[in-house]
């Protein structure tokens, strides 16, 4: 009824299954089930007017969608609060790993440049994300940079596995670092669903061009918030490898 089709509750004995009177209005039926499911008050019952039979659809509709963004807002704030901070952190493990197998007498400047290169080549998406509105161009961006990341990860781990030990701590930092960026990915195409199947059917006209969002995605603060945060889990500890492995290097010429 209304948006959905719902089987009517059996009868038995004068009432219905869900403890009303057998003879009420389908309209009158709470349906908690239902209303459970989408976010909605189960126990408020649907008011239906005589006369007026698209009330309860239309309020019952705006209450759906109103559960809806109330998810959508869950999912951003589980992609700015939970999985970024994630990917930083598991940044910061593998920095640590790398300093313990002693990174600067291995395989030297030639790891520590390709870490750089993937922390930017996930780190400008998460910015175009917050900061400009999610179209195909930013879409195309983030897809290209997903594969690019994954290509420089497989050359890491293939330099770096003949010349020095990878702990079992460094795995599991890479396991973080290779599938939070797609999972995130994810998580944007199905909340910019249009704009996905834009890229994917190449139906790209309009949506090529940068939109700077009025408020950035978690707000004015969230940024640089997020920005300092970065610049101590991984940013500084990683310019501090590359020093490290330069004055190595220098050391042994």
């Amino acid at each position: 009824y209304g948006v959905f089709h719902v089987t009517p509750p059996r009868v038995r004995g004068g009432l219905a299954s869900d403890g009303g009177p057998a003879n009420r209005s389908p309209r009158d039926r709470p349906y908690p089930t239902l209303r459970r499911r989408f976010g909605l008050d189960p126990d408020r019952r649907p008011v239906a007017t005589p006369g007026t039979p698209l009330r309860w659809e239309v309020s019952h509709a705006a209450g759906i969608w109103e559960a809806a963004m109330d998810t959508r807002e869950m999912v951003i704030n589980l992609i700015i609060y939970v999985i970024l901070p994630l990917w930083g952190l598991s940044g910061l493990l593998d920095w640590f790993c790398h300093r313990a197998t002693k990174i600067e007498e291995t395989t030297g400047l030639r790891e520590s440049l390709l870490h750089s290169l993937m922390g930017l080549q996930i780190g400008l998406p998460i910015v175009l994300c917050i900061v400009f509105e999610v179209n195909v161009m930013v879409l195309m961006i983030c897809l290209a940079s997903l594969i690019a990341h994954e290509v420089v990860a497989h050359m890491d781990v293939h330099i770096a596995a003949p010349e020095r030990e990878i702990s079992i701590w460094e795995v599991h930092a890479h396991n973080y670092l290779a599938t939070i960026p797609f999972y995130s990915f994810a998580l944007i195409a199905v909340l910019k669903w249009e704009e996905f199947i834009s890229l994917l059917t190449f139906n790209w006209a309009g949506g090529f061009g940068f939109e700077l969002r009025p408020v950035p995605i978690g707000g004015a603060g969230y940024l640089p918030a997020y920005l300092a945060f970065m610049s101590v889990v991984c940013v500084f500890p990683y310019i501090e490898e590359l020093y490290r492995c330069l004055r190595g290097r220098r050391s042994v010429a």
